[in-house]
């Protein structure tokens, strides 16, 4: 029925029609990485292909995948390509990693410099409140002081520290009246 030639007139057109249908569903980078895939797919599809043939196919093999030069050049240029935004996405990542190590480093120097800038505020806080206490305290006791000096200071003190500072000289001028507008020059006594 098939005569002589049955490879060239039905096997091989068959197969070359579900190799092209399978083949062309795989982007040409993916048909080396998928190969053991395509071949179970080839030989799912002959093997469906020849159930009315009197041909019985044991095997499907994927050998010697020739693709045409063109479609070669733009394997490679896809994997360059792919490489590229590889090595894109590497340097993006090391990039955002860095800027995030930068803020970290930047936050942990602000709280560092906070930090400081709050316990000097503090220091200062406590100095200035200790001396502002301090300076109370010595003003109460030199009130305290002038008040104790105030009761304790009578006329027979006054004229008894009088007496004590008292050179043995009399005084040349003397002011009279109620205003004390009225000074008068007191005669020198011989001595």
């Amino acid at each position: 029925k098939y005569g002589v030639n049955y490879f060239d007139k039905v096997i091989n057109p068959n197969i070359r029609d579900v190799v092209r249908d399978v083949i062309g569903k795989y982007p040409a980078e993916k048909i080396a990485s998928d190969r053991a895939v395509i071949s179970g797919e080839l030989k799912a599809r002959i093997d469906k292909k020849f159930e009315y043939l009197p041909f019985v196919l044991n095997e499907v093999s994927l050998r010697n995948i020739q693709l045409p030069k063109i479609v070669l050049k733009k394997v490679e240029e896809v994997q360059i390509a792919k490489q590229e935004e590889q090595k894109l996405a590497m340097v993006e990542n090391q990039a955002k990693k860095q800027q995030k190590i930068q803020t970290i480093q930047a936050n942990t120097r602000l709280i560092e410099i906070t930090t400081k800038a709050k316990a000097e505020a503090e220091r200062q806080k406590i100095s200035a409140d200790a001396k502002a206490y301090q300076l109370k305290v010595e003003a109460q006791a030199i009130a305290e002081a002038n008040n104790l000096i105030a009761k304790s200071i009578t006329t027979e003190l006054i004229r008894y520290k009088s007496i004590e500072k008292w050179t043995g000289m009399y005084p040349k001028l003397l002011m009279q009246g109620n205003d004390a507008n009225t000074i008068l020059q007191l005669p020198k006594l011989d001595d």
